[in-house]
């Protein structure tokens, strides 16, 4: 009875330290965008003598508000039956594999949430995908090589693994981040256009060559300032990005483990995952959350934590 309490207590606190660090993540993206937007608007201060503390406020706002615009468009725009198709998930048929549909329907009952729409797709590769903004409009999706490959404890766990991601509501974090990092590349395109052009026609307004001397000079450092800033606006942006996709990988798995009451089936999975070759595989991942397929040895760009790192801490629950 104390080990199960303790193993409850584990992966309910994984799972608030991994909420807690996405909202810390979040934070800082949001810091990031309005920075990058502050310092496009302080930069094109300087070079137009327009002003800098006007500039790098409306910098900053314009920076919130494209992000706002991306996300709305990406919320929007998303279609569960889009993802499927560019995925080569065809539906399932009822009945077709009733040990699937009984698992997801036992998982999404514990979860307390709408039993998703299920997707076969057709391939020996060993994979599992979710997508949808909201429960009521998510997809699952599984590879006949998944099916063949795991037990139904350990296929339960996977199943589990993908429910978290509809619950926990995953698909609105990764997309939130993906605009930030969307609005940063869109300000990063317009501020290196405007120096370039800057830099190459700024000459022609000059008065005379004392004039054009000195405002040339400027207009380099604009142009150089432009490119670093956007250089480092979307590197810290994509790092931000798989951090977050990452960590929610990591939550997923602690929820898993709370529905299926099962870490080691999971970690049992994910070993089996790991020992079929994941280059040049057929699933994407447009549009698409919770790839169950992880790298062996995961970097700072990538979308997974590393099998060995997700299979100690399942073990450790």
């Amino acid at each position: 009875m104390l080990g199960g309490s303790l193993l409850k207590s584990n992966w309910f606190e994984q799972q608030r330290s991994n909420k807690h660090r996405t909202i810390v993540l979040l934070g800082l993206f949001l810091i990031l965008v309005t920075a990058v937007g502050a310092a496009f608007g302080y930069a094109f201060s300087v070079i137009s003598n327009a002003g800098g503390q006007n500039t790098t406020l409306y910098g900053g706002l314009i920076g919130l508000v494209i992000s706002g615009f991306y996300a709305l468009i990406m919320y929007n725009g998303l279609s569960m039956q889009s993802v499927m198709s560019a995925n080569g998930a065809r539906p399932l048929e009822p009945n077709e594999i009733p040990v699937l549909e009984h698992i997801v329907t036992e998982l999404c009952l514990a979860a307390r949430i709408p039993e998703p729409a299920l997707y076969i797709v057709e391939v020996d590769e060993c994979n599992a995908f979710a997508t949808g903004i909201k429960p009521e409009k998510a997809g699952l999706a599984v590879t006949v090589g998944l099916l063949n490959a795991l037990n139904r404890e350990q296929l339960a766990t996977v199943i589990g693994h993908e429910v978290a991601h509809i619950k926990n509501g995953d698909m609105k974090v990764t997309t939130l981040a993906s605009a930030f990092g969307g609005a940063i590349n869109f300000m990063g395109g317009i501020a290196t256009n405007l120096a370039d052009y800057a830099l190459i026609f700024g000459n022609s307004r000059d008065s005379n060559d004392d004039d054009r001397d000195s405002n040339a000079g400027m207009r380099f450092i604009f142009w150089i300032l432009m490119y670093v800033i956007s250089a480092i606006g979307n590197l810290l942006a994509s790092i931000l990005t798989f951090a977050i996709s990452r960590n929610r990988e990591y939550l997923a798995d602690a929820s898993s483990a709370e529905l299926t009451k099962d870490p080691v089936a999971l970690a049992e999975a994910l070993s089996i995952i790991s020992g079929n070759p994941i280059d040049g595989r057929k699933v994407k991942k447009t549009a698409s959350i919770g790839d169950i397929v992880a790298p062996k040895h995961a970097g700072i760009f990538d979308t997974h934590p590393s099998i060995s790192d997700r299979i100690e801490r399942l073990n450790a629950m």
